[in-house]
């Protein structure tokens, strides 16, 4: 089996738990559009809405609705409206969020057409955090690929968060780190036109990282959460170049 075959069936073999895994897990089979799982992964979500807990933050469940009204399920107004009522306390939390979690909850609320009023920070001096708050800048600009950006003429800030190369050399243990490197891969994947030689690149280095179960890994010993989170973004990674 080829790298996109491998991962797949290693996410076959997962039964997603939690609202992290579930909005992951959804996310990809929306964003591929058509994919047969979407429904699958929709109905696991349906089935634990009363379990959502909504008292703390949790922009998963903003990924969630939006996934679900994107696929015209009835509950996704549900969800939506769940979120609506606690927005006030959720703006209050997200006030006091770093990057690149803030502009994540801020994105998809807005997916989810509410507003949080809260500006985005500066990048972060972290490197590794600084490269994730790159990369989600184009998937945010580009809505994860569906609407590719051109750099030329671009905004300073997203052609800033696009030059990240520089950034990946000098952060430590990103060769190794399969999510990083398929998020990387991901936001080449969202600009027009594609820089062929980094998405070779890159693309040769996550195969390269792949673990003989088929799953990718951040780092040795990582969670399944975390592990299922780098398989999703490989698996997306794949599905767009095909």
């Amino acid at each position: 089996m080829n790298a996109r075959d491998r991962v797949e069936a290693w996410l076959s073999s997962v039964t997603p738990h939690g609202t992290e895994m579930l909005s992951d897990r959804l996310l990809i089979r929306v964003l591929m559009r058509g994919d047969v799982c979407a429904d699958e992964d929709a109905a696991r979500v349906v089935a634990t809405l009363d379990e959502i807990a909504v008292d703390a933050l949790d922009t998963s469940v903003c990924v969630m609705a939006w996934a679900l009204e994107e696929l015209q399920h009835p509950e996704a107004a549900r969800l939506k409206s769940r979120v609506a009522d606690v927005l006030d306390a959720w703006n209050a939390q997200a006030g006091l969020m770093t990057e690149p979690w803030r502009s994540a909850y801020t994105y998809w609320l807005g997916r989810c057409g509410l507003l949080s009023g809260i500006p985005a920070l500066p990048p972060p001096t972290d490197l590794v955090l600084r490269l994730y708050a790159d990369f989600h800048t184009v998937f945010y600009a580009s809505h994860y690929g569906r609407s590719p950006v051109t750099l030329r003429g671009a905004p300073p800030a997203l052609v800033d968060a696009a030059t990240y190369t520089p950034r990946m050399w000098m952060a430590r243990g990103t060769r190794h780190n399969a999510d990083l490197q398929a998020e990387a891969l991901l936001t080449e994947l969202c600009l027009h036109p594609r820089r062929d030689d980094a998405v070779t690149g890159l693309y040769n280095r996550l195969c390269s990282l792949q673990c003989k179960d088929g799953s990718f890994t951040p780092f040795n010993g990582a969670t399944l959460v975390a592990r299922h989170h780098a398989s999703c973004a490989a698996a997306l990674a794949f599905w767009m170049l095909s």
